[in-house]
């Protein structure tokens, strides 16, 4: 069976070989030692160059696989794949940005409601704001069960408490999805079982702080950080698809 790339595919494709080669390429050192910025809690955590992500966006690449009424392309996963793999041939760094930013934004455009699209996927995928989204814990990868952040009603709000580890873009990151056990029932054996639930977040919640910078071996142009959530409360309107689902939706 062959496999060939159509038109608009292959234009994607020399657009991104051609930003990772001449673009990319010459800053490789730059990337990867990354740009020092600080953060919520005083730190000064490298990033990528803050050039680049505009870049990225100018280009179409963040939101290649979303709606155009969005400011997104409409292209499909095909050309999301091809823009990942030719970035990260050359920076694996920038790749990884790059796939993370998309992950946020599709479990936004697959489980937001209309008015969260509207206010969150315009500027997401025009990159005035960037994403990031958390999952991982001190105890638990992907591991509902060992899920230890949790997220009780107050009210009008929901209010978050625990952390995040290894959380990629969160250096940076305007907006969070973030994975919290909401909700802990009997399964159909009678065993106790927790329930999580998505939320987003935006970087200026109160009680929300991003901590430490991880010192990694490789990949190093991609900020990778702890998320720290004390008392942190956000509007009932910021669960993300429905209560109890948010490990599916993960």
């Amino acid at each position: 069976m062959e496999f060939k790339l159509n038109e608009d595919q292959q234009m994607i494709h020399d657009l991104a070989k051609d930003f990772a080669e001449t673009v990319l390429q010459p800053r490789i050192d730059e990337i990867e030692q990354g740009e020092m910025v600080e953060v919520s809690n005083g730190q000064k955590h490298p990033q990528l160059p803050h050039d680049i992500h505009q870049q990225l966006a100018e280009c179409g690449f963040i939101g290649i696989s979303f709606p155009e009424e969005y400011n997104g392309l409409g292209m499909g996963h095909v050309e999301q794949a091809i823009v990942i793999k030719e970035l990260s041939r050359v920076s694996p760094s920038v790749g990884k940005c790059l796939d993370v930013y998309i992950l946020g934004l599709e479990a936004l455009d697959l489980y937001a409601s209309p008015e969260q699209k509207e206010k969150y996927l315009p500027k997401l995928c025009s990159g005035e704001w960037l994403g990031a989204f958390g999952l991982t814990e001190p105890g638990a990868g992907t591991d509902a069960q060992g899920q230890q952040t949790t997220a009780v009603e107050d009210g009008d709000y929901w209010v978050l408490n625990g952390s995040k580890i290894f959380i990629t873009n969160a250096g940076y990151a305007d907006v969070f999805i973030v994975i919290a056990v909401t909700d802990k029932v009997l399964d159909k054996k009678g065993r106790p079982t927790k329930l999580c639930s998505a939320f987003i977040v935006e970087r200026t919640d109160p009680g929300f702080s991003v901590g430490k910078a991880e010192d990694k071996m490789g990949i190093r142009g991609s900020s990778t950080c702890e998320l720290i959530f004390e008392d942190c409360r956000i509007p009932k309107d910021r669960m993300l698809g429905v209560r109890g689902k948010g490990f599916q939706l993960a």
